[in-house]
């Protein structure tokens, strides 16, 4: 979730801050809180925490709903959820004229709530009610309804974020896993195969396709013993695939083997078949 919070925050303070800054001496604070913002991140990226927390400081002084957003989303980063919440409502609980703030910490107050699925719930539709654009409140509500396995509600929420971002991968990552969670494996493979053709470099995306294939259950039959080994072999390029881009990763070793070990067994299968 880092990378992905990191990267949307300092997005949308900045387009915040813009909307602020008619003065040049407005222009100033801006571009000061901006380079603040981008130490705090790669201070983040090396875990020096204690540092990051003194800039955030610095920002409060300077502005303090976005020093309390900025809080909030930090807290949301390194897993400190109750602490995520006090500030995010800090924020909601201020006057505010601009809807992007409120937008944002409706959005990240649900994700600190996700535990709670209720409470999760109402915020991203604040945040939804204040900006229906806002695709990530539609993709994050929609995973709280996929843990309480409301596959049509689910599956409603990730096809309008991917109306308002057709070209967001990770959105049509979330629908494939959902559909394969629902034995639409279809549905599945086509969305993490779209995924693939927008991020091609990424390793998760072919360890899901290698989830994606149908099987045939009686193995008796040659022509059902064929297909489910042709799937494998898929599955097997495409764990291939995510080893060659993330060589050392042991859930994706693992898999490959398990793949392997099954192709193994399938062809003593045909062997026992056809002789």
């Amino acid at each position: 979730m880092r990378n992905i919070i990191k990267y949307i925050y300092l997005f949308l303070i900045l387009l915040i801050l813009c909307n602020c800054s008619e003065t040049f001496k407005e222009e100033r604070k801006t571009k000061k809180i901006e380079n603040l913002t981008n130490r705090a991140f790669l201070l983040m990226d090396k875990e020096k925490y204690n540092e990051v927390e003194k800039i955030i400081d610095r920002i409060i002084k300077l502005d303090p709903i976005i020093g309390y957003l900025g809080r909030g989303f930090y807290n949301l980063e390194i897993g400190n959820y109750e602490k995520g919440i006090y500030y995010f409502t800090r924020v909601i609980n201020y006057e505010l004229d601009d809807i992007n703030t409120k937008v944002l910490a409706y959005w990240g107050r649900g994700i600190c709530y996700f535990d709670d699925k209720e409470k999760a719930l109402i915020d991203f539709n604040e945040a939804i009610k204040l900006d229906s654009t806002f695709s990530r409140a539609y993709q994050e509500r929609g995973l709280v309804y996929s843990l309480l396995r409301n596959y049509e509600k689910a599956i409603d929420d990730f096809n309008e974020a991917i109306r308002i971002d057709p070209n967001n991968a990770n959105f049509y990552k979330t629908r494939a896993v959902e559909h394969i969670l629902n034995y639409n494996y279809e549905l599945g493979f086509n969305d993490i195969s779209k995924s693939i053709s927008i991020d091609p470099n990424n390793s998760e995306f072919f360890y899901i396709r290698s989830m994606s294939y149908n099987y045939q259950d009686n193995l008796s039959n040659l022509n059902n013993l064929h297909y489910n080994l042709n799937n494998y072999y898929k599955a097997k390029e495409d764990m291939e695939m995510a080893i060659k881009l993330s060589p050392d990763n042991n859930k994706y070793l693992e898999r490959l083997d398990w793949i392997n070990n099954y192709i193994e067994g399938l062809l003593s299968l045909e062997n026992d078949l056809q002789y």
